[in-house]
């Protein structure tokens, strides 16, 4: 099993990464069983010891100190200490419960496909065609192509890497987010990186630098980075060559919808530009 570090690049989650190794051990094995534990508990992390997780665990503390430095902490206080940061930042107003569930219950849901719907619209009709066929096109001409983003916006990465992968463009994704920075930092100047971002921060240095092991993926990147995000103030960035803007209203955050209808649109797109291709082809012989 690998071994995280403690990083900054993605505003990496506790959650996420306990469900990543839920995920990818088998019920019943070790592993599996103390990231369920911790997920049940999620909430009293910061509050119960090592020796109460251990016994919670019916494991040693010395397991419950190696599973700690598989996650990418130096020790039980750290992990602590981010499981607090972490229920913190799912307090927030665009985490998926207290902005969708709030939306729909303090209007109807009614209101909330309408919401849904009206996005949609906005986004088809703003949205920069030439752009897309661009990324299109550059899609097929890098020979190295991934896509990345956290959380719903690596459910668009997959998306997108399965509606390519039918025209048989085969592009790299991962939901692991070490991973993913392991790939960026070894990409090379053949490398095209799309980015989903709503917020437009995935590629923001991070602002933490308290861990000496963090080290920001981005650093001495060679590769293009193409962001598909909402926030305009993303084109800023100089590591950005360019943004695929979309547009939602503030009020509830509908990105996860509107990426499936945006990666429709962009795999369509290729497939027109291969059909293009072929036909130049054809008119040449």
């Amino acid at each position: 099993m690998m071994r995280y570090e403690e990083s900054g690049d993605f505003a990496t989650t506790l959650h996420r990464r306990l469900l990543y190794i839920l995920n990818e051990n088998l019920p019943g094995s070790t592993w599996y069983c103390i990231a369920m534990k911790m997920l049940q508990y999620y909430g009293d992390l910061d509050m119960i010891s090592i020796e109460e997780m251990a016994s919670l665990c019916a494991v040693s503390k010395s397991t419950i100190s190696k599973f700690i430095r598989i996650l990418g902490y130096e020790d039980y206080r750290t992990f602590q200490k981010q499981a607090a940061i972490n229920l913190n930042r799912k307090q927030r107003e665009n985490y998926f419960v207290t902005d969708v569930m709030r939306y729909i219950d303090e209007h109807s849901t009614d209101a909330y496909v309408d919401a849904v719907l009206r996005d949609i619209r906005m986004t088809y009709e703003l949205l920069d065609w030439e752009k897309l066929d661009r990324l299109a096109a550059e899609i097929y001409h890098y020979e190295k192509v991934a896509a990345f983003g956290c959380d719903f916006s690596e459910t668009a990465a997959l998306d997108l890497q399965t509606k390519l992968r039918d025209q048989r463009k085969f592009i790299v994704t991962n939901i692991d987010d070490q991973k993913q920075a392991d790939y960026i930092r070894n990409a090379d100047d053949k490398t095209l990186v799309i980015v989903f971002s709503d917020s437009g921060e995935y590629v923001q240095r991070p602002q933490n630098t308290d861990s000496v092991r963090a080290h920001w993926a981005f650093e001495n990147f060679r590769g293009k980075i193409v962001m598909i995000t909402s926030n305009p103030d993303a084109e800023k960035n100089p590591l950005v060559d360019y943004c695929l803007l979309y547009r939602h209203c503030r009020e509830v955050h509908t990105h996860r919808i509107l990426y499936a209808v945006l990666t429709d649109l962009l795999a369509y797109r290729y497939h027109e530009y291969l059909r293009s291709r072929k036909l130049l082809k054809e008119n040449r012989i």
